[in-house]
Formats: C-alpha cells, sequence, structure tokens
C-alpha cells in the first residue's frame, strides 16, 4: 500500500481514507480509466474532496505516494486538483516535494497552481512556509520536474482549503 501518512494515526476518519485508496488501487489496477460514478462510490462520504484529519484529500494523498492511475481516476472523476492541506500544501507540492514526475505532469494538465506556496500555521509543517511546488522540487533535486515545460504550467488559481 502507498505511504499515505496516515499509518498509526488509530482514527476512523483516516482507516476509512486508507480503505478508500486501496479500493481505488483494485479498481484502478491496470484497466482504463473507470468511469467517475465509481470512483465517487469509494470515497469517504461520496466527496472527492473530502479531507482527513491532517487536512489532505485523497488527490493530495495519492500524489504523496505518486500512484498515477488512482491520481488520474480522482481527476477523472472531478476532484479538486487545488486542495491544500492544513500547512497549505498542495498535491503537486507533494508529488514535486518526492519526485514523482508522472504525478507533477498529471496534475500540471489538470491545471494544478504552480504558484500556491506554503502558509506557516505556527507549528512544524513537512515542507518550508513560502515554497512552491518548484522551490520544493529544487530543494530535493528533482531535475526533471524543475525543467517542466513553462506551457505545462498553470495560471495562478490559487490554493483551496
Amino acid at each position: 500500500m502507498a505511504n499515505t501518512g496516515l499509518a498509526g494515526m488509530g482514527n476512523n476518519e483516516d482507516e476509512e481514507f486508507n480503505a478508500a485508496i486501496s479500493a481505488l488501487k483494485s479498481l484502478c489496477d491496470g484497466r482504463p480509466l473507470p468511469p467517475p460514478a465509481d470512483v465517487i462510490k469509494l470515497v469517504p462520504k461520496s466527496n472527492l474532496n473530502a479531507t482527513n484529519t491532517q487536512g489532505r484529500s485523497l488527490v493530495n494523498l495519492t500524489a504523496r505516494a505518486g500512484d498515477e492511475d488512482v491520481l488520474r481516476a480522482l481527476i477523472h472523476a472531478g476532484a479538486d486538483v487545488n486542495m491544500c492541506d492544513q500547512f497549505g500544501i498542495s498535491a503537486l507540492m507533494l508529488a514535486a516535494n518526492w519526485g514523482w514526475t508522472r504525478s507533477v505532469e498529471i496534475l500540471l494538465k489538470a491545471k494544478a497552481d504552480t504558484t500556491a506556496a506554503e502558509r506557516s500555521t505556527g507549528s512544524s509543517s513537512p515542507l518550508h512556509p513560502g515554497r512552491n511546488a518548484l522551490m520544493a522540487a529544487a530543494d530535493r533535486d528533482h531535475e526533471k520536474i524543475v525543467r517542466q515545460p513553462e506551457s505545462n504550467r498553470a495560471p495562478h488559481v490559487s490554493c483551496r482549503s
């Protein structure tokens, strides 16, 4: 199973997200894009943009894990690619930070905001306040992501949380 950042949380809501990701992986494994209705049935509360206790949506979690098939299915079903967690971290920032080049490409084609930047919440966070996806990729030496063509980059549309 992909590393969703939820392991050991012991929370029913987080278990629901882990179960949804597992079910989506089974639905998408080696198959063409499933119908949006089939995807929506598997997500918590039948809400593509529901968030876990850390404020992360399924798009954020699958982008962090680099799970391209599930990410495509969620986007195809209408999930918001610009949802941010409690720190203002978007799916694009997560994919860029972890070096998931194909996930970054998928998110860019879906018009993910390349200018959204992490915000400080006064508590520790996994990235750095003010850093955007391109900066996250550069900090981690993910050259393929940094060199994405400008035409792949969406205009500023703002992070939603």
